[in-house]
């Protein structure tokens, strides 16, 4: 951990060591493709543990991994039936590990 300053003062920089991304998604797979390209970018400087589950609520065409060649691994979890974003994003939350210190929340579309 470090501290960093920012107009609103001194913050301090917090890099969790078990972390858990949740992306709820419904039928949008080429945003989810420029997301995970994003979220490898990103990676380049995370240095823990890292799992991600895209949870698909209930997509016409259902989201596919195979085509994709991404470390860590991506957990896809299919709802059978339509919830919305807010129940998507709390079952994701019960299939992250049970040791990952945080919960980390994206949009399918960020």
């Amino acid at each position: 951990m470090g501290r960093e300053t920012c107009a609103m003062g001194e913050l301090q920089v917090i890099e969790p060591d078990n972390l858990s991304l949740i992306i709820p998604t419904r039928g949008r797979s080429a945003f989810l493709i420029n997301l995970i390209q994003s979220i490898r970018k990103a990676l380049l400087i995370h240095q823990g543990s890292l799992e991600i589950i895209i949870v698909d609520d209930d997509s016409a065409e259902p989201f596919q991994m195979e085509n994709l060649d991404f470390q860590p691994p991506i957990r896809v979890v299919r709802s059978q039936k339509r919830q919305g974003p807010g129940a998507a994003r709390n079952f994701g939350a019960q299939m992250a590990r049970a040791s990952s210190e945080w919960l980390l929340f994206l949009d399918d579309d960020v």
